[in-house]
């Protein structure tokens, strides 16, 4: 294991116990503090790490099968097909959260999966011009998802998935998160085969690879973690995109070697950001979606511009 692992998952557990720390009685598991913290602090530092590890890594997948660096939930639809399939729940009779689940990862694999079935016929040659066909895509599934909340007035309801936050995060409102530790999984097993692939479809299919099978299992993947995450905690938009090109920069391309580093980077980033938002103007909280924009806009044009340009 290298130095630099070692830092940045040292960094990573510091991170965690000052998530812990945070609160108005400080870092304290006498009596009630004890009930508030089982309850509340523990649930809400292993949902950020669960979400920011898994968006980072969903990321990864989608850059892989793309072939596209600046591709992510964010940037080809994933996030507002997810809402768009949460609105379409309220709508229908019987709504349970297994409902929204269902509905939400459907919306995001099908309109995920005409994305990147686009992206792949029309051949772009330019890897930024990616991000902006998506984040156009994105905003015509946006503005159909809202036109059909201010129809059946639900404006209200789909409040908490515009704006993320961990706020209301405790036990028994963050346990469909663990269904992350699904799709990484499947991750991990597809590791090598993944490597394969990006190489494209006609090397993988005469080493016995069989390319739409993997590429759908990972539409899947991606489908499932978006659908999950935007459900329990709203947009965090950028995390897919920036986390993979701050680790492609710093230790190259090699796949075997990042999806646990980007994983680790992504859970850092995201409870450095819940930090931010929890001490900014404490003893309130600012939603951590609009931190993770402000800080997730700038490495974005950042990698965008200067790394492109």
């Amino acid at each position: 294991m290298s130095v630099k692992n070692i830092v940045s998952q040292f960094v990573m557990v510091a991170l965690c116990l000052l998530s812990l720390a945070i609160g108005t009685d400080g870092f304290n598991l006498t009596s009630l503090n004890s009930l508030i913290f089982w309850q509340s602090r523990f649930p809400r530092t292993l949902s950020i790490v669960l979400v920011g590890s898994s968006m980072s890594l969903a990321g990864l997948l989608m850059q892989s099968i793309s072939n596209n660096k600046f591709a992510g939930p964010s940037t080809v639809g994933t996030i507002e097909a997810a809402k768009l399939g949460l609105i379409l729940c309220l709508i229908t009779p019987g709504i349970t959260n297994g409902n929204k689940i269902f509905f939400s990862f459907l919306s995001a694999a099908v309109f995920t999966l005409g994305f990147i079935t686009l992206l792949r016929q029309i051949h772009i040659k330019k890897d930024w011009m990616v991000p902006l066909f998506g984040i156009i895509y994105g905003q015509l599934l946006n503005g159909l998802g809202q036109a059909i909340a201010y129809r059946f007035q639900l404006t209200q309801n789909i409040q908490s998935w515009v704006q993320g936050s961990f706020a209301m995060i405790q036990v028994g409102r963050y346990e469909w998160l663990f269904l992350n530790i699904i799709t990484i999984f499947i991750s991990y097993l597809l590791i090598h085969r993944l490597s394969i692939v990006k190489l494209g479809e006609d090397f993988s299919t005469n080493l016995g690879i069989n390319y739409q099978a993997t590429w759908l299992i990972i539409i899947m993947c991606v489908s499932l973690t978006t659908a999950v995450n935007v459900m329990v905690v709203g947009t965090l938009p950028f995390i897919g995109v920036i986390i993979p090109n701050i680790l492609r920069i710093q230790s190259g391309d090699l796949l075997a070697h990042s999806m646990s580093a980007v994983m680790i980077y992504g859970a850092s980033f995201v409870l450095l950001c819940d930090i931010l938002a929890r001490m900014i103007i404490m003893p309130f909280e600012i939603p951590v979606g609009v931190i993770i924009s402000l800080i997730g806009s700038g490495i974005f044009i950042y990698i965008l511009i200067v790394k492109e340009g």
